[in-house]
């Protein structure tokens, strides 16, 4: 990607990533966590997701968002619980 497109890519990921914080912020679930883990990786996962999609779409937005969520959740896990080693 130019950096000429690449700015306003930056942007608008920067304003729903704070989007997405400000509805957690509202539910209560306290400033770090929706800053850190949800807004931040629940983009970050999206984005790819939506990358996938784009090169591979054979298969549904929907099939990708929950691949991706589910390689996330994986990498959260504790070693020894459910991760898939490539």
């Amino acid at each position: 990607m130019t950096p000429t497109l690449r700015e306003p890519e930056l942007a608008k990921a920067a304003s729903l990533t704070e989007a997405v914080a400000q509805a957690l912020r509202q539910r209560v679930v306290g400033d770090r966590l929706a800053d850190l883990v949800a807004a931040q990786t629940g983009w970050a996962v999206s984005h790819h997701a939506a990358g996938v999609w784009i090169d591979d779409p054979s298969r549904s937005l929907d099939t990708h968002l929950l691949r991706a969520f589910d390689d996330r959740r994986a990498l959260s896990a504790p070693a020894d619980y459910g991760v898939e080693r490539r």
